[in-house]
C-alpha cells in the first residue's frame, strides 16, 4: 500500500495506522476497527471546494468559469447514497461479528461509472441545459487513473452499487434545481432517499 502522490500515500498512511491500532488495541477486545473507502462522491447539499460537481454548480449559479485540473484523469465518481448504504451495512455487520467483519473494504462504482473527469464536465454541461466556459489549471502531481474493486463487499456484505454516474448526476443537478426555486429541501433529499432505496442496480 502507497502512492506515487503525496494524496495517496496519505491515505495510504491512514490505512496502516488504522490496521497497526485494530492489531495492537483492539485484536483481542470488544471493539471492531474497519476502513471503509469509497470513489469521487457528490450528491445535492455538497458545498465543499476544489471538487468538481460542487465547483461547477457554483460556477454555473454565478455564471463564472468552472476551473478544472487534470481533464484526462478517470477516476470513480459516484452519488453520496451509494457508499453510505454500504457504510451503514458495514457498521451493522461489525457490531454482530466485529472478527469476521473488520479490515478493508471498498465500496465503489461499476466500471462502466470510472470517467474523466472532461467526461464529467461535459455531462454536466448537456444535462443542466446550458453551456459553461471552464478552463484548465495546473495542480501538484497527482495520480491519472483510480477505480475500486468491491468485489468483497458485493460477495461479503451483499452491497452492489444501485445508480450509474448518469442517474447519480441527473439526481443532484434535479436537488440543485430544487433548492434554487425554494422548494422544501427535507422533502427532496428524504425523497431521493427513498428512490435510492427501491432502485434496482442501473
Amino acid at each position: 500500500m502507497g502512492g506515487r502522490d503525496v494524496y495517496s500515500a496519505s491515505k495510504g498512511a491512514v490505512e496502516l495506522i488504522s490496521h497497526a491500532f485494530g492489531q495492537c488495541f483492539f485484536k483481542n477486545g470488544h471493539i471492531a476497527l474497519a476502513n471503509a473507502r469509497a470513489g469521487n462522491v457528490f450528491g445535492g447539499g455538497d458545498w465543499s471546494e476544489d471538487r468538481l460537481v460542487p465547483d461547477y454548480l457554483r460556477a454555473t449559479e454565478k455564471n463564472a468559469p468552472l476551473v478544472i485540473r487534470s481533464p484526462n484523469a478517470v477516476r470513480p465518481w459516484q452519488h453520496v447514497l451509494e457508499p453510505l448504504s454500504g457504510y451503514l451495512i458495514l457498521a451493522q455487520k461489525l457490531f454482530e461479528n466485529g472478527d469476521k467483519f473488520s479490515g478493508g473494504w471498498n465500496f465503489g462504482p461499476t466500471q462502466n461509472s470510472v470517467k474523466t473527469v472532461q467526461w464529467l464536465v461535459d455531462y454536466l454541461i448537456q444535462a443542466n441545459g446550458g453551456e459553461a466556459v471552464y478552463e484548465n489549471t495546473k495542480q501538484p502531481k497527482e495520480a491519472h487513473y483510480l477505480a475500486l474493486h468491491s468485489g468483497k463487499s458485493a460477495a461479503a456484505l451483499g452491497w452492489t452499487p444501485k445508480w450509474a454516474v448518469e442517474k447519480a448526476l441527473d439526481n443532484t443537478i434535479s436537488w440543485e434545481r430544487a433548492r434554487l426555486i425554494g422548494a422544501n429541501m427535507l422533502d427532496v433529499t428524504t425523497s431521493q432517499i427513498e428512490e435510492y432505496q427501491i432502485s434496482e442496480v442501473s
